[in-house]
């Protein structure tokens, strides 16, 4: 049986986050991995109902959790509301407690069953930590990290001299909150392998992804409302959903072992450590053979009609 992939997204303000929802979709149709859940880490309303909009149009009923209580926030591009209202998703969607849905997944999974991509921030996965038992499982949350997860890989930091735009060099993910953040590093009872800011700031995905998909799929919508026609996006997201999945991609090499920590500002630091539980990724191939291989995943159209199918329905109709 395929590894069970479980995705923690702050699909909110940046596309590359439905670029690697959809390549975890093309990676499961093609019997790859299985989809076992997505959480969404930040607060607005609109993250929960577009990761709806995707699964449906994968035609794939994948269980999504939000954090509670729900905003009307929007991100700077606000092209997750204008994708959900285009594809009939303008509405509250079911979503569980996100720390619940990683515990059950969790607990229904083999020993080593779990891979986790995340993708955001860490509220969630920090209350994995800090959980107790419940009638999932018997086991504490670091217990249960320790028995159902084979691996992490985290979309966060910079690493090799590299420094995101900004002050402080805090790369996003990190800079949310950089308190929670360090408890996550220091509490995380596995090996976490990051995905820096320097991976994939240069490598541009989804130039193709509307001739490919269509304009029936919210995925090529939300790509042309985010970046415009044609213009793709650097593609951090898709990567560590790439790397979570086959982290013996050719394209990339792992650095030695070592411990991540953050300061006050979330910029990161790196120092080696013999059997230390952290590493990260180096791209060694050109960007662009990187894109194109991201592409391959990213601009297949659904294998269902589901979510295309629907809305044609709606539309005759209306």
């Amino acid at each position: 049986m395929s590894t069970t992939l479980f995705i923690e997204t702050d699909i909110h303000d940046d596309v590359d986050d439905v670029g690697a929802l959809a390549v975890a979709h093309a990676l499961s149709q093609a019997g790859r991995v299985r989809l076992g859940g997505v959480n969404v880490n930040t607060r607005s309303v609109w993250g929960p109902r577009l990761v709806a909009a995707i699964n449906d149009y994968y035609g794939l009923p994948v269980p999504v959790g939000a954090l509670q209580p729900p905003t009307e926030t929007l991100g700077s591009q606000e092209f997750v509301r204008g994708t959900t209202r285009l594809f009939g998703w303008d509405r509250p969607v079911p979503t569980a407690d996100p720390v619940r849905l990683l515990r059950s997944v969790l607990a229904a999974a083999g020993p080593s069953g779990v891979t986790v991509a995340s993708l955001g921030f860490f509220d969630n996965l920090v209350g994995l930590l800090r959980s107790g038992p419940d009638e999932f499982s018997p086991l504490g949350g670091r217990d249960l990290v320790r028995r159902s997860v084979d691996r992490i890989v985290v979309m966060g930091g910079a690493f090799g001299g590299a420094r995101p735009p900004g002050p402080g060099g805090g790369e996003y993910n990190f800079a949310e909150d950089p308190a929670l953040t360090a408890e996550f590093l220091d509490a995380w009872p596995g090996r976490i392998d990051f995905v820096g800011w320097e991976v994939g700031h240069q490598v541009i995905s989804g130039r193709r992804i509307l001739e490919s998909h269509g304009r029936e799929s919210p995925v090529a919508t939300a790509y042309q409302l985010h970046s415009g026609f044609g213009n793709g996006r650097p593609s951090w997201d898709p990567i560590a959903v790439l790397l979570a999945v086959d982290p013996a991609w050719s394209a990339f090499a792992w650095s030695e072992a070592g411990v991540v920590s953050v300061d006050a500002e979330a910029a990161s630091s790196w120092a080696p450590a013999t059997g230390g539980p952290h590493r990260y990724a180096v791209r060694t191939a050109p960007a662009t053979d990187v894109a194109d291989t991201i592409d391959d995943w990213l601009c297949r159209p659904s294998d269902t009609a589901t979510g295309a199918d629907r809305v044609r329905e709606e539309a005759a109709s209306a």
